[in-house]
This record gives C-alpha cells, sequence and structure tokens, in this order.
C-alpha cells in the first residue's frame, strides 16, 4: 500500500529493492497472475530456479555463496569409519589448493564406481558390528592409553562412586558414564569434595589427551571397543575447558567450610585480644604478683621492677616452697587471692576468649585468605571465556551457576578481609600492651597459650588450696572433738576415782592373793627343786617382789572389771623378750640382795620404801607378767616332758636291776 510499504528506503523507489532481489516489475505481474502467492506485489518477475545439488547458493545481493556442506556423489551401503580431519571453512578455501578445482569430481566418481574403488574402500574401512551385549569386563579385549595404575584410580575413585557397573554391558557402561558426565556438566552438589578432588588428578594430562582426542568424535560402536577409564575420559574431554571448569568446581565445593572456618578463627582472635585489652581484675593480680615478686627479689638483681612480661606469670609455678615441694608461688598467690583480694579471681573470666582462642593461628588465616582471593581471581577469568560461547552443551549450568557464586564469594572474601585486617590489629595492639611484639611471639597460638596455661595452672592450684583448708579443718575439728570428749570424762569423775582408789589399795598392799600367782610360783619351785615341796618365797626381798606383782595384776584386774579400757591408757614401749625380762629380773633380785653393799642402800634389817607406783607402770608391769607367764609354760611343759623321760629310764633301769639281782639267785 502506499506510503506503508514495508520496502520502501530513503532515497529508493519502493520497487526498487526488489531488483536486489531478482525481481523486476514483469516477474511480479507474472507472480500475480498464477496466484500462488498471497501478498504478491503486481508486476514482479519469477525467480531464478535452485541451483543444482553441491553448487553454492545465491546471496540476497545477487551473489554466490559456498554451501556449508558439500553433497556426496557416491555414498556407502554400510556405516563407515570416519577420517579424523580438520575442515576448513567453504569461505575459505577460494584462496587455497582447494578452489582450483584442478580435478573433475563427478568424472573421477564414476570412473571410481565402475572400476570398484567405492567396493573396495568399503570393504576395507567399513565399521565393524560388534555386538552390544557384550560385557566389558573382559580386559583383554578392550584398548586403553593408560597406565594400570590411571585405570585403577579412574575405575575406584571416579567410576565406581559415580554409579558405573564394570561389570554391565557396554551399552550400559556408555549409559553410565554419559549420566556421570551430565552431572559433571550440571555440576551438581552431590559430588562431594573428594570426588572432584580425585577427578582433578584423574584428568588426562597432555600426552594422553594427544591419545584420547582421535574418539573424540568417533561414533559409539568404536567407543565400545574402549577400556570404561578411557571411554569416561573421552567423555570428559568434550566438555568445554574441563581441567579449569573441575578446579572452579572444587573451589566452590570447598568455600563454604574455607570461609567459614576462617571467619570463626578471625572472629576468635578479635574477641580473644580485645578482651586482653580491657581486663582490670587481671590487671589487679599483675600487680599483685609484681608486689610479691619485688618482696622476694629485693635484695637481687631482679629486684625494684616497675613491670614484667606476661610470659612471667607461667613461672610462678616454678618457685618451690620450702617446707614442702607441693607448694608453689602460685599456691601462695591464689591463697593470697582467695583470702585478701577475692573479687580478682573475675580475672578468670576476663581471661576465658583467650584461653578459648588459644588454638586459632592469625597467620595461618593470612595464608588461606591470600589462597582464596587467588581462587576466586582463577575464577573470574576463567568466567570470562564463558561470556559468549556459541556451541556449548544445553546441559551445561556452568555459567548460568558459577556467575552467581562469583558475586556472593567475592563479597564474603572482602567481609572477611576486613575482619582480618581488625583481628591483625588488635593482636599487636594486646602484644604491646602486655610488653611484648611479633618478634618475641610471632603466633598468635603462642600469644593466647599463655593465658591458657595460667588459667589452667591457678585453677589447679587454688583446687589443692580448698583441699589442704579442708583436711586442717577436718584434724582441728577431731582434735577438739576429743578435747571435749576429755574436758566431759574430767567432769563426771568416775575415772579418775576408779584409779585413784586402785592406786590407794596398792600401796597399802591390801589387794586379795591371786590364785593364779600361787600356781605360778608352786609349778617354778617345781622345776627348780622336783624333789622340795613347793612353799611361798619367805624373805623380805622376794616378798616385796611378789607382793608388787601380785598387787599390779589385781589392780589391773580390777580396773578392767570396773570397765577401764587400755586404749585409754598412754602408749607404752614394745615388751622385751622373755629372756631378757628373765635376765633383766635377776640382775634386778641380786642388786637388791647385795643392796646393802651400795652407797645409800637401805640396811638389810630395814625394809625399803617401794616407789609409787603410776597406771602406767601397773600397766606395764602386768603386761610384762603376762608375757613371761607365756613363755614359763612352754617352758613348763618341756620341763614336764623331760620328767617324764626320766621317769621312764629310771623305771627301766630298776626293772634291769631287778633282773639282774635275780640271776645269782637262781644260779
Amino acid at each position: 500500500m502506499p506510503g506503508s510499504s514495508p520496502f520502501k528506503t530513503p532515497g529508493r523507489p519502493p520497487l526498487a529493492f526488489l531488483g536486489g532481489l531478482g525481481l523486476g516489475a514483469a516477474g511480479l505481474r507474472k507472480v500475480g497472475a498464477a496466484g500462488s502467492t498471497p501478498g504478491r506485489i503486481p508486476g514482479s518477475v519469477t525467480p531464478r530456479p535452485p541451483p543444482p545439488p553441491g553448487a553454492p547458493a545465491m546471496t540476497p545481493a545477487g551473489t554466490w555463496q559456498a554451501a556449508a556442506r558439500k553433497a556426496p556423489m557416491n555414498v556407502a551401503g554400510r556405516q563407515m569409519k570416519q577420517l579424523q580431519w580438520d575442515k576448513l571453512s567453504p569461505n575459505a578455501v577460494a584462496s587455497t589448493v582447494w578452489g582450483r578445482n584442478a580435478l573433475d569430481e563427478s568424472e573421477w566418481s564414476k570412473k571410481f564406481k565402475s572400476e570398484g574403488i567405492f567396493d573396495a574402500m568399503e570393504d576395507d574401512f567399513r565399521m565393524k558390528q560388534i555386538v552390544k551385549r557384550i560385557v566389558v569386563n573382559d580386559a583383554a579385549k578392550l584398548k586403553s592409553v593408560l597406565t594400570d595404575d590411571q585405570r585403577k584410580h579412574i575405575q575406584i575413585a571416579l567410576l565406581k562412586p559415580g554409579g558405573v557397573n564394570k561389570g554391565g554391558t557396554a551399552e550400559d557402561v556408555g549409559t553410565s558414564i554419559k549420566a556421570l558426565v551430565g552431572r559433571i556438566l550440571a555440576l551438581d552438589d552431590t559430588l562431594s569434595e573428594t570426588y572432584l578432588s580425585a577427578l582433578k588428578t584423574g584428568l588426562p594430562g597432555p600426552e594422553e589427551v594427544g591419545k584420547l582426542n582421535v574418539y573424540k568424535e568417533a561414533p559409539e560402536n568404536e567407543l565400545f571397543e574402549l577400556d570404561s577409564a578411557d571411554r569416561f575420559l573421552v567423555e570428559c574431554l568434550r566438555i568445554y575447558r574441563v581441567n579449569e571448569r573441575v578446579k572452579s568446581m572444587l573451589y566452590r565445593c570447598q568455600f563454604e567450610d574455607t570461609i567459614g572456618s576462617l571467619e570463626q578463627d578471625a572472629s576468635k582472635i578479635y574477641a580473644a585480644a580485645r578482651s586482653l585489652l580491657d581486663a582490670p581484675h587481671f590487671e589487679e593480680l599483675l600487680q599483685l604478683v609484681l608486689m610479691l615478686g619485688n618482696f622476694m627479689n629485693a635484695t637481687g638483681h631482679k629486684g625494684g621492677a616497675f613491670g614484667f612480661k606476661v610470659t612471667s606469670i607461667n613461672k610462678l609455678v616454678d618457685t618451690k616452697s620450702a617446707t614442702t615441694s607441693s607448694k608453689t608461688l602460685l599456691h601462695f598467690t591464689a591463697a593470697t587471692v582467695t583470702k585478701m583480694m577475692p573479687s580478682t579471681e573475675a580475672f578468670l573470666d576476663e581471661l576465658s576468649k583467650a584461653a578459648d582462642a588459644y588454638k586459632a593461628d592469625i597467620g595461618h588465616v593470612r595464608a588461606k585468605v591470600a589462597d582464596l582471593r587467588a581462587s576466586q581471581k582463577a575464577l573470574d577469568l576463567e568466567l570470562e571465556n564463558y561470556v559468549e560461547v556459541p556451541d556449548l552443551d544445553p546441559r551445561d549450568q556452568f555459567p548460568k551457576k558459577m556467575f552467581r557464586f562469583a558475586k556472593v564469594a567475592r563479597e564474603r572474601l572482602d567481609a572477611l578481609g576486613d575482619l582480618f585486617t581488625l583481628a591483625e590489629k588488635a593482636v599487636n595492639d594486646a602484644l604491646a600492651f602486655y610488653g611484648e611484639d611479633n618478634k618475641s611471639i610471632p603466633t598468635t597460638q603462642e600469644f593466647f597459650g599463655i593465658f591458657k596455661t595460667f588459667v589452667t595452672s591457678y585453677k589447679k592450684a587454688r583446687d589443692e588450696n580448698m583441699q589442704t583448708a579442708a583436711r586442717m579443718a577436718k584434724s582441728a575439728e577431731q582434735a577438739a572433738r576429743k578435747a571435749e570428749a576429755l574436758a566431759a570424762a574430767a567432769a563426771s569423775g568416775p575415772s579418775d576415782s576408779l584409779v585413784d582408789e586402785a592406786m590407794r589399795k596398792l600401796k597399802e598392799g591390801t589387794f586379795v592373793d591371786s590364785p593364779r600367782i600361787a600356781r605360778r610360783d608352786r609349778r617354778r619351785n617345781q622345776s627348780n627343786a622336783p624333789t622340795v615341796v613347793p612353799a611361798r618365797p619367805s624373805s623380805p626381798t622376794e616378798v616385796e617382789d611378789m607382793d608388787i606383782r601380785q598387787n599390779a595384776h589385781a589392780l589391773l584386774e580390777a580396773l578392767r572389771g570396773e570397765g577401764f579400757n587400755g586404749s585409754s591408757t598412754p602408749s607404752t614401749p614394745p615388751l622385751p623378750s622373755a629372756s631378757a625380762t628373765s635376765s633383766r629380773r635377776s640382775r634386778t633380785r641380786e642388786g637388791r640382795r647385795v643392796g646393802d653393799s651400795r652407797p645409800g642402800s637401805p640396811n638389810p634389817g630395814e625394809s625399803a620404801v617401794p616407789p609409787v607406783p603410776t597406771l602406767r607402770m601397773v600397766s606395764t608391769a602386768v603386761e610384762e607378767e603376762a608375757h613371761e607367764d607365756g613363755h614359763e609354760q612352754e617352758q613348763e611343759q618341756e620341763l614336764e616332758q623331760e620328767l617324764e623321760l626320766e621317769l621312764e629310764l629310771e623305771q627301766e633301769q630298776e626293772q634291769e636291776q631287778e633282773r639282774d639281782d635275780a640271776t645269782p639267785n637262781q644260779s
């Protein structure tokens, strides 16, 4: 229509543009008369017929353009192997040897066909008919360009975890491998860091790539001849920039855990350093240690100090007490804080963050941040290669997912860099605040480890002080209870009255003779003089000695009858042996017999005044007598046995004498 024709251009008639398409006014009228094209323009001409097969195509400007693919003149009846050549672009052959048309292909094609050249070629280079149901686990029938170690690594670390069954058919293995490669293309999140690391190391090197590239364009039937590891690598090589892609995928997989750990460490370091800069109770403790240290070092070279490095606080445990090695200067400091400055123990809370951060190392954070930035830079450069990729696999999700991830990762890296800068500055400030520097203490592990060690040692010393105090309190309580019991016993009076009464009777000698003593004396006299009738001693010394023993024994028996317990008496020395006691008793008696010869001894006719026995003396005497009695009983038994033997011998001698006397009478 006039004024609205889409073919109208400025400066040219509306139909002039159609001339470029080879259509004139007459041609348009002829087309309109045929009525075969709706919307045709009257006066147009009939277009030229299409070119024959294999001929160049015509451009809109009327020129001929080379076809994208040459039409084949002869086609094999069976599937043929492929010649792996590199095709030239149709537009680039005009200036090359291929643009001269030196050979008439049509004529020569007829000759080759008539001579059977194509048939012979088809027989020699046809595709082998491979049965697809062949089990591919027969390694002897499969080709491979890889070493045994490479194949094992790929099959164990990549194919088996990826769901590829080595014992399946060739068709099944090929399907499984393609599915696995599809997961790599789609950036499947189920591909773990371990798998991607194994994939990175399992990709072929330049030598293997050169050998495997011949199979990149090979048909499926030819891939059936390859080992499953080789087929997997062939499929991987078809992925666009597969090596760089796997590195980027591994960086993406590791990023979250790595940056999360670094953020946590940087936050711990920053918080710990800031807490050390604001710890008033810990400053009080350091002032106390300074005061105690100056008191100890007052006369030495290290005395009169205005301060000390914070590393010195862990040397308090090296100074031992003079009374006991289990007590150190740290125990004394903790006891002083508990007694004099209890509020200062709040420093344990102030040092808790530093003690918890002793495993975090700012040097490690610095190195890992640098690694992440290098990986991020490599990812950004790699993504530039995906801006314009015309023949990218439709399943490939790498550009879509990686562009989005790169933006988020870049933002988090920038935030981590800022946090790291703050943490580093805080650590340097804390080092300087406590008299140190990053040369004497190069790592935060060593710096925060000082406070971790001190907190642990201080708590241990404080607990040991509490245990010692508890033991002392318990001992004091027991002593107090004993004192109260003694005081109560003294107030009641029965025990003292009983002892006093027993001592009075012992002095007066009013105790009744014990039958046991009489029996003992009788046995003793019988052992010394078997033919003499036993009698009680009559000498004053023996009577005095026997009376003392008799009275002591009776006193102890009376005390025990009244409920007296020997455990309440003072401890006595160990009892002497029977022989020693007998010897001592003999010496004592001899001494008494010759006592008149010693200066100051009483006259023989005068009775010596015995010393007033104490309760301890009584108890000791009775114990000695009991020991003597036991020993004497043993001696008496031996003596009785000897007497019986002597009696038997005497009887035998009498009988022999009687027989001797009877013999002469008979004669």
